[in-house]
């Protein structure tokens, strides 16, 4: 069936429009086939909120919206909250893939968010570290100190008692917090190693 549109200014489209109804409709022809030299072949518009102009739908793994030229696809927004593009995939695959001459992948988008160019992982630069977050609670106390081991030249426990007797250098001592050592002293200095329990 041939389809001729006319208006007071002149042909809007010319085309054919065959085999919407016929059984072949969805497998061997498109059932829409406008082409016009010089001239938009399509030209639709709609005022409601959230409806599509355009709606391209297609099944058994086909391509809902198809675009071959200079320009395959074009999209322009004057809106301040929109956007020009919007791709959504809700089965989980990949958002947007870029396909150069060679049939495969130059770039693609996957459903995270992840870039990739090149089979490679795009990643930018570390960011700045973080401010530093608050101070965690106090730990438990460690377990109580109970013996020190001292050891210098005229050394005794000043803040404590004596276990066990001093022992003049040279000399080595160990308590429960650590090991010290005192050499041989000179003829006019005395040097002495102790264990002390600190005064609780």
């Amino acid at each position: 069936m041939r389809s001729l549109l006319w208006s007071r200014k002149g042909v809007l489209a010319m085309g054919f429009i065959a085999g919407l109804w016929s059984s072949n409709a969805y497998s061997q022809r498109a059932p829409i086939n406008v082409c016009l030299p010089d001239q938009t072949a399509v030209d639709s518009c709609t005022d409601t909120p959230s409806a599509a102009a355009v709606s391209g739908r297609a099944t058994n793994s086909g391509i809902g919206v198809s675009g071959r030229g200079d320009i395959g696809v074009e999209g322009i927004s004057g809106s301040a909250t929109g956007a020009a593009g919007s791709f959504a995939n809700l089965g989980g695959g990949d958002i947007i893939r870029g396909i150069g001459t060679n049939n495969r992948d130059v770039f693609r988008v996957d459903n995270n968010g992840n870039i990739f160019v090149r089979g490679h992982q795009f990643t930018g630069p570390q960011g700045p570290p973080g401010a530093q977050g608050p101070p965690g609670p106090q730990g438990a106390p460690g377990p109580a100190t109970r013996t020190v081991a001292i050891c210098g030249r005229g050394c005794g426990c000043p803040q404590g008692t004596a276990v066990g007797n001093l022992v003049n250098a040279p000399c080595n001592v160990t308590s429960d917090t650590g090991t010290c050592s005192q050499p041989p002293s000179d003829p006019h200095t005395i040097g002495c190693c102790v264990v002390c329990r600190p005064t609780p």
